[in-house]
C-alpha cells in the first residue's frame, strides 16, 4: 500500500464546495467528503483548539488528516473531521463569505445551529450560562467560538482571512480505500 503525504491550500479545499442532505457534504471541487455519516459528534477540546490557532498563526500546516482514495477517485474524510469543523467556526468567525458549511444530517439540532448561528450573538451571550446547553455539539461550537476570540481579537478580520485563505495549508495523506 501506498501512502503519500500531500498538501492543500484552504482555497482548494473550500473550492467547489456542496451541501447536499442526500449525498452529503463536499469540497476540493466535489472530491472529498468532508463529513461522513459515521463521524463522531464534535468534541474538540480547548487544548487542541488552541494547537489549531496557534499553528496558523506561526504559518505552520494544519495537523495531518487521512483521505480515504475512493474508486472514483473522489476521498472521504477518514480522521480530520473535528479540525475541519472547528476551522469551519474560525472561517465563520473571520466573516469569510464563501461557499462554505458543515451539514449534520444525522444531528437536526446541531445541523439547524451551523445554518443560523450568529458569532455576535455567541459573543453577546453569558458565558457561564454556556454549560446549560442541551446539546453537545452546540456547546462545542459555541464554545469554539469563544476560544477563537480569545485569541484573535485584536487581529484585523479582513487581513487575517487573506492569510488564511492564501498560507494555511492542511496536510493529509491519502489511503487507497481496501
Amino acid at each position: 500500500m501506498k501512502i503519500e503525504l500531500k498538501q492543500i491550500k484552504v482555497r482548494d479545499i473550500v473550492s467547489g464546495y456542496t451541501n447536499n442532505e442526500e449525498e452529503g457534504v463536499t469540497g476540493f471541487n466535489g472530491s472529498l467528503n468532508i463529513r461522513p455519516p459515521y463521524q463522531r459528534e464534535f468534541v474538540y477540546k480547548d487544548k487542541q483548539q488552541k494547537a489549531v490557532i496557534s499553528t496558523i498563526v506561526r504559518g505552520f500546516p494544519l495537523n495531518t488528516m487521512y483521505w480515504v482514495k475512493n474508486e472514483d477517485d473522489s476521498f472521504e474524510l477518514l480522521d480530520g473531521q473535528q479540525r475541519t469543523t472547528f476551522f469551519y467556526l474560525l472561517l465563520k468567525y473571520l466573516n469569510f463569505d464563501g461557499h462554505f458549511s458543515i451539514h449534520y444530517a444525522v444531528r437536526e439540532q446541531s445541523d439547524t445551529f451551523l445554518k443560523e448561528f450568529s458569532v455576535a450573538a455567541i459573543l453577546n451571550a453569558d458565558y457561564a450560562k454556556l454549560d446549560n446547553e442541551e446539546f453537545q455539539d452546540i456547546y462545542f461550537f459555541k464554545k469554539s467560538i469563544f476560544i477563537i476570540d480569545k485569541y484573535l481579537k485584536n487581529i484585523k478580520k479582513p487581513d487575517f482571512l487573506d492569510y488564511v485563505k492564501s498560507k494555511v495549508r492542511f496536510l493529509y495523506i491519502s489511503i487507497p480505500k481496501e
